[in-house]
């Protein structure tokens, strides 16, 4: 038998009736086609995985099953995780919320910021996925504090990016930009901005997935 395609992997947990807190990346967004393709060359030899923002963990399960031998880090300052997320080893979660820059003011925040970065040092992740408040101003934020965890050939992945007159603003940081705007078949928020490191910022638009 073959190994599983990511669809198919995610039929197991997307949104339904009978799972409402299940993952919306190929239901609602029609994500997962893009997602295929993009984590096709890290399946085998990808070791760190973060997703930010992830609701009960059902898109977690789903990468732990997509990946042969990374450990999926999910991270929301939401705890209500299913029992499934808890019980595998291969899977851990961290009850914090690490989006946005702190003042001084702000102690638990502060404090969150140190634990994640003694957590993933500089360079040692493969592929972030953004995929918490969608706010714009925290989508920024995420870009500053991730994009330097990631490794030279990493990949960092923003969903639902609705407001799409900040691309420019992504130009601040050494990384290349691939926009995915899957707006004419899916939701009005069905982007993907995905960011690898480059000392030469780049911005490329595809309108169809």
């Amino acid at each position: 038998m073959g190994k599983e395609t990511l669809t198919e992997i995610s039929k197991r947990y997307e949104k339904s009736p009978s799972r409402p807190r299940g993952t919306d990346k190929g239901v609602r967004h029609h994500y997962i086609g893009v997602y295929e393709k993009l984590l096709a060359e890290y399946r085998e030899n990808a070791n760190v995985v973060v997703e930010i923002g992830v609701l009960a963990g059902f898109s977690l399960l789903m990468l732990d099953d997509y990946f042969r031998t990374a450990t999926i880090h999910g991270i929301d300052r939401n705890g209500r995780i299913e029992d499934e997320v808890k019980k595998r080893d291969s899977i851990i979660f961290h009850h914090m919320d690490i989006v946005g820059r702190p003042d001084s003011s702000n102690q638990d925040a502060v404090m969150n910021l140190v634990r994640f970065d003694a957590l993933f040092p500089d360079g040692s992740v493969d592929i972030v996925i953004d995929d918490a408040s969608h706010r714009p101003l925290d989508q920024l934020a995420a870009c500053s504090i991730m994009l330097p965890k990631l490794r030279k050939n990493g990949l960092m992945i923003i969903e639902d990016v609705y407001d799409m007159r900040l691309k420019a603003l992504y130009r601040a940081f050494s990384a290349s930009l691939t926009i995915y705007d899957g707006r004419c078949s899916g939701a009005y928020d069905s982007v993907l901005f995905v960011l690898e490191p480059s000392s030469i910022g780049s911005v490329k638009e595809i309108t169809e997935f």
